[in-house]
């Protein structure tokens, strides 16, 4: 073809007529149908988009499988309540409980005791005293309790207690027990007393100045380092009509011993106990008003003299 464009005028009409309606439009009806039949067969790739309503080829299951996996969350309660007194295995073995613990009471290797319906037995300690009613040893409270005390579980009931306790100790040659012991007496050496039906004697001296001393009494853990064991006793010692002393008889006594009295100086006269004692003119008379220095007492023979008795 020529590359120059044609010089002549163009045609007044086309050539060809166009047709009266395009073969490619669409029709304004719809089809009743669709125009493919579906497939009987699956195809082989999924469909992109899901179905609106999916069919269930079978019904769920009525058994959901537990995870193994603990939840997140805890449960607000407890599903089993605590129980309200602890249990202790095994059951004392005799029949009853025996009597409850008493603080500072003598008890034998062996012996058993009730503290809130559960059995402690006590331990031996070597000695012939044991820790059982010392501070310190209480049955399932005291800081070494262990040490003193076995447990032995619960008990029910109650156990006749025995007339009088028994100890491994021989029957004390005096006719009856000593006074019964008092913290507030000041005992020297040789002086006898009574404690849950034992006689002791206070030890002689060094070892008489821990005979009123806490942790050394009758009873308490160290007792044994002031005080001796003479043997059981029952009873009583009827006082005679009236002491003997050597020296002389003052007849009315003089005022009582009072400790911390300032006024006490060489020369000055008391009373303790029926003795008559005077303060020393030596120089230690300046010992006088001390209750360390007391009459009667460990190192009172330093202070006073023994000058007579008094009634």
């Amino acid at each position: 073809p020529s590359s120059e464009p044609s010089s002549s005028p163009p045609s007044s009409s086309p050539s060809l007529q166009p047709t009266v309606k395009p073969s490619h439009e669409l029709s304004t009806e719809p089809s009743l149908g669709p125009s493919i039949s579906p497939s009987t067969q699956p195809i082989s790739r999924p469909s992109l988009r899901p179905s609106l309503n999916p069919s269930l080829s079978q019904p769920p299951s009525k058994f959901v499988t537990p995870s193994l996996e603990p939840s997140g969350l805890p449960t607000l309660n407890p599903s089993l309540s605590p129980s309200q007194k602890p249990s202790h295995d095994p059951t004392w073995s005799k029949i009853g409980c025996p009597m409850e613990f008493v603080r500072y009471k003598t008890y034998d290797a062996g012996e058993a005791v009730t503290v809130n319906g559960i059995v402690y037995e006590c331990l031996s300690s070597g000695g012939p005293i044991t820790f059982c009613g010392a501070t310190g040893f209480e049955p399932g409270s005291g800081m070494a309790w262990t040490h003193a005390w076995e447990l032995k579980g619960s008990c029910t009931g109650t156990i006749s207690p025995t007339s009088s306790p028994v100890y491994p100790y021989p029957t004390w040659t005096g006719f009856g027990c000593p006074e019964p012991f008092d913290e507030n007496v000041v005992y020297k050496p040789g002086q006898k007393v009574s404690w849950n039906g034992l006689a002791l004697e206070c030890k002689e001296y060094p070892e008489s100045q821990y005979c009123n001393m806490d942790y050394f009494v009758p009873g308490d853990i160290y007792q044994n380092m002031a005080w001796n064991v003479l043997g059981t006793c029952s009873g009583s010692i009827a006082p005679t009509a009236s002491p003997i002393h050597d020296g002389p008889s003052f007849g009315e006594c003089p005022d009582s011993y009072v400790p911390g009295t300032s006024t006490y100086t060489a020369g000055t006269q008391v009373e303790r106990n029926g003795l008559v004692y005077e303060c020393t003119s030596s120089q230690y008379y300046f010992y006088c008003p001390y209750f360390t220095y007391a009459p009667g007492t460990t190192y009172g023979y330093m202070a006073w003299n023994v000058i007579g008795w008094c009634d």
